[in-house]
């Protein structure tokens, strides 16, 4: 009998467990989902802890359980969209060493479809990282933010402008800088993002993401096509 009581017990405690998981990670999101806007709205420097707790609907404690200081906050939207972009060049570099990539205009479809994923994965992550790059918020975050964000940045970066260096040597791009190469890519693809997303602001807020899916595939497709020829060897 003691047995099947503690059973019980034991398959409760699990079911309470469980539910108040679900509970924690539904508030991760919405402090996320809710940091996201006002960051991209106000800028890291404006923003703050009580408007980001108020918009949230949750106590400022409430976010300081799961996010000790705005820096912290800020470092879990933007550091995953850096690191997955990492790993979308790393993907790519693995498909270039066994020759996998046969074409220029493979080649950009892959570099484009690396930004795409990371764009589709944490749209407004992308948007705050984006943000950063363009305004003079990087001498608003403190000196260990800056620090994180320079080494991953760098890192990813780096195996970025490796892949385009090893498009050269394969004969998939003419001899470029692949330096300045790296940050036109990066640039455009950037800038129709914000374009395509302000132009799908237009439309009502259901049919936002199946607009915005509209113009921006078409257009990012048309600059694969017009890039490649101009960079075929």
């Amino acid at each position: 009998m003691k047995n099947k009581t503690s059973s019980k017990n034991d398959i409760h405690r699990e079911i309470i467990r469980k539910r108040k998981e679900r509970e924690r990670e539904q508030r991760i999101q919405t402090i996320l989902k809710t940091a996201e806007r006002i960051f991209f709205s106000r800028g890291y420097a404006r923003a703050t802890m009580d408007e980001i707790a108020m918009a949230a609907e949750l106590s400022k404690p409430t976010i300081y359980q799961y996010f000790k200081t705005k820096e912290d906050l800020y470092l879990s939207l933007v550091i995953p969209v850096i690191e997955e972009l990492d790993r979308g060049f790393a993907g790519i570099e693995d498909r270039l060493i066994k020759g996998r990539i046969k074409s220029t205009v493979l080649l950009l479809r892959a570099v484009f479809k690396a930004y795409s994923h990371c764009y589709e994965t944490s749209p407004g992550g992308f948007m705050v990282l984006a943000l950063l790059q363009q305004t003079d918020q990087v001498s608003a975050l403190g000196e260990r933010t800056r620090t994180a964000l320079s080494e991953r940045g760098k890192r990813s970066f780096f195996r970025g402008r490796r892949v385009l260096q090893l498009g050269i040597e394969q004969g998939l791009i003419r001899k470029v800088d692949v330096y300045r190469l790296a940050d036109m890519l990066w640039g455009l693809f950037v800038g129709v993002v914000q374009l395509e997303t302000i132009k799908s602001r237009q439309r009502k807020e259901k049919d936002r993401s199946t607009e915005l899916e509209r113009l921006l595939k078409p257009t990012i497709r048309l600059a694969e096509e017009l890039l490649a020829q101009a960079l075929a060897k």
